[in-house]
């Protein structure tokens, strides 16, 4: 593993973690919000 996979990864742990945070507890109200567009 060089150095950009590593700081990819850890940027996308991070990422991912943090999105999943936001997504999961106010889904309903999201996908309310945003059923015009699915």
């Amino acid at each position: 593993m060089n150095n950009l996979d590593a700081v990819f990864v850890n940027f996308y742990q991070t990422f991912l973690s943090a999105w999943k945070k936001h997504l999961i507890f106010p889904v309903s109200n999201k996908k309310q919000a945003f059923s015009p567009l699915s």
